[in-house]
Parts: C-alpha cells; structure tokens; sequence
C-alpha cells in the first residue's frame, strides 16, 4: 500500500481507496524521526498493527521537502508481514520439521517470522547466539550448532543448527535455524550436508527477500512516475483530479471555499524557437519552482500539458484572498530569467474559478478556470482572470 502523508501526519492519499480514510500516523516511529530529522535516506520501521485491517506491517518511509527545504510530509510503502511469512513458509517446509525463519532490523526488532508467532513480532530478540553475531560479524553466513534458548524456535534450549545473514543493501538481518530432528533424520547423515543444506536455504531467503523488496520500491517509483510531471517532479493530470475532487470533498464538508487557478506561461514557444527546447525547459522548471514558493505546502501545484499549470488553493478565505495569490504568481512569472548568460522574459496568463460559486465538481471547476485563463491570454496576456458566466460573449 502507498500512502501520502502531510506536515501533521495526517493520511492525504492512499493507494487502496479513494477518497482516503481519516488516519493520524504521527505517532509512529518513522513520522516521530523524518518530521525531526533531515535525511534523504529510506526508513524502516517497526512492525505495527495497520489501522486499516489490523494485521501486521512495517513500512519504508521516504521523507518530502518542499520548494524552500521545508518538510511537508512522507510517502509510504506498506509491507505486510504476511508476505514473508508465506515467503519463509515455502522454504521452509523443505528444511524440515522444527525448522524457522526470521527476518530482523539490525536493532534486533523480530519484522517477520515462520511459524508465524504473533506475540513475538515487533520485539527486541535477546537470542545468544544472535548477541554474539552481532558482535563478530565474520560469523554472518557460518553455520554452527547451538544450544542456547531459541527466540526463533520454540524457545526451548535445544540442539540445532543456526545461522545468520546480513543484507548489503537494507538493514535486515535473515536467520535459519533447524533443531536435531533435521540432522539427526536417515536422509541426511552429515553435519556438513545439513550446514550446506542451510546454507543453500539461507542464501535463497536472503535474495528473495532483496528481490521483493527490490520490486516494493520500484512499484513504488512507478507509482511516482505515473503521477508526476518528468521535467518538473510536480503532480501531473491525473494525480491533480485526484486531489481536486478530494479537495472538493473536504470543502463540502467544512462548508469552505476553494480555488483552481490555470496558468499559461506566455512565450514560451518563443523561447523554445529562439534559444532552443533546453531554455525553454529551463523557463518551465523556473516557473514551477516560482509557483510552488507563492502558495502554501497544502496546496497543489500541477504542470498538465507544456505551459499550462494549475494551482488549487484547498482553503481560502475569499475570492479575493484567491486573486491577491494569483497576482503573486503573475508578479513572479513576469520576473526575468537567466539562462545560459541570457536575460529571458515571459510572463502568465492566469484563470480563477472558485468553489462553489463556479463549480461544485471538478469538470465544472476546471473548464471554468481554463476559460478564465484563455479570456485573459486573447485580451492582452500577462493578466489575471476571474470567471464570469459571460466571458464567452465578451471574447473580442
């Protein structure tokens, strides 16, 4: 499950439903960290009952800046632990009765286990022989005989083969052990066959576990890159109507107002004409930085063609408080640019329709600001447009 998170930990988009539930996650360890620390890096966390269907999950977190390097939220992928409880369960059945899987954070936290034991995950493993691994890293990958109390057997301090993994790339620790059931069978005669026989078992989790987790964070790239713009890393077309109707929806129910603004950068086939498609993309990556810096972190900032953005503003006061924050984009727009030592110039032409007075879906809301902003580029350019139900007779 991807998951979008806001500035206060509230749940803005979800992947599995449409509109989104009403979920708080600030309380939750990755939120607790990325809100407070300044990182690029992907966080872990502990595994935790989801609120949605209460089963076990752990989550990769990934933490969003806005324009300014202010923190406006997370995006997250959910893992379910059943996904490697199934995983465990069909290596496992081959090694044998009494024989386990874990997977562990490299704090010791128990992520995912088979046999499933629902009372062990998210805990702290205080196993020995792990402590001891831990300790001498050159003993990942051996296999040896212990018989220390088990945290992933039964917990029984019995004989049995055990051995640990440590992935390069996440900070997962994988762990195989098998009681003396599995080496003292007719079908397997020698210890060395049996740490071979683990070992193989060990090394196949260890890439299966890479490879799923692989194919979670590239489903998760291409669930960004379907609903952003390449150029510009904004919200495309379809992400906008996501978050236009969801908007909508929330204006609806606190009786506020709203507004879509359409802007269409003026020049810029120009530029493109004049001084190449690398300026003119230059212009329209300047441009989107300018839009995001006039409005706020709630509010969305779209590209959904070549020079045409959009603006919904999810909360305004008035009508007016709308046209102060589209006379700010046009004043910003309008500054001069500097590409490769030239001074460019465009500007915008900008279209406002608000919620409810122009529109209570957003078809309406859309097509209305898209006229606004077509009225003002036949009437001169580098202006701001309100809707009017006439603009279609007073088009010259």
């Amino acid at each position: 499950v991807a998951t979008y998170v806001d500035a206060k930990g509230k749940v803005i988009n979800f992947s599995r439903s449409y509109p989104a539930p009403q979920i708080d996650l600030s309380e939750r360890d990755y939120f607790q960290f990325l809100s407070k620390t300044s990182t690029d890096a992907v966080f872990y966390s502990k595994p935790v009952h989801n609120k949605g269907n209460g089963k076990w999950v752990f989550y990769l977190a990934k933490r969003i800046i806005g324009a300014n390097e202010q923190f406006i939220g997370l995006a997250i992928t959910g893992i379910s632990v059943e996904t490697f409880s199934q995983l465990y369960e069909a290596v496992g059945n081959n090694l044998g009765v009494g024989a386990a899987i874990a997977l562990f954070k490299d704090d010791q936290t128990l992520l995912a286990r088979w046999p499933h034991t629902e009372e062990r995950i998210g805990k702290i493993n205080k196993n020995v022989a792990l402590n001891k691994v831990i300790q001498n890293p050159e003993l990942f990958g051996q296999v040896f005989i212990t018989n220390a109390a088990s945290e992933i057997g039964d917990g029984a301090s019995v004989k049995r083969l055990l051995s640990f993994r440590k992935s390069s790339q996440y900070p997962f620790i994988i762990a195989i052990a098998a009681d003396e059931q599995l080496y003292a069978s007719a079908w397997r005669k020698s210890t060395l066959n049996i740490a071979y026989t683990l070992f193989l078992g060990l090394a196949v989790i260890l890439i299966a576990t890479i490879l799923l987790l692989k194919s979670i964070k590239l489903s998760s790239k291409h669930l960004h890159l379907a609903n952003h713009d390449p150029l510009t890393q904004l919200p495309n077309r379809l992400l906008l109507t996501e978050r236009l109707k969801l908007a909508i929806s929330l204006a609806h129910r606190n009786k506020t107002k709203l507004a879509v603004i359409f802007i269409d950068l003026d020049n810029l086939k120009r530029i493109n004409d004049l001084e190449g498609h690398a300026s003119g993309d230059e212009a329209i990556k300047t441009a989107a930085s300018r839009l995001l810096s006039a409005v706020r972190a709630s509010d969305t900032v779209a590209r959904i063609g070549g020079d045409e953005f959009v603006v919904v503003l999810s909360h305004i006061d008035s009508t007016e408080g709308a046209q102060l924050v589209a006379e700010k984009i046009r004043t910003l727009i309008l500054e001069p640019l500097r590409i490769e030592g030239k001074t460019l110039i465009t500007g915008a032409s900008i279209g406002i329709a608000i919620y409810p007075e122009h529109g209570e879906d957003e078809a309406t809301l859309s097509s209305n600001a898209d006229k606004a902003m077509y009225y003002a580029k036949f009437n001169g350019k580098n202006q701001v447009q309100l809707f009017e139900d006439n603009l279609e007779t007073k088009r010259p």
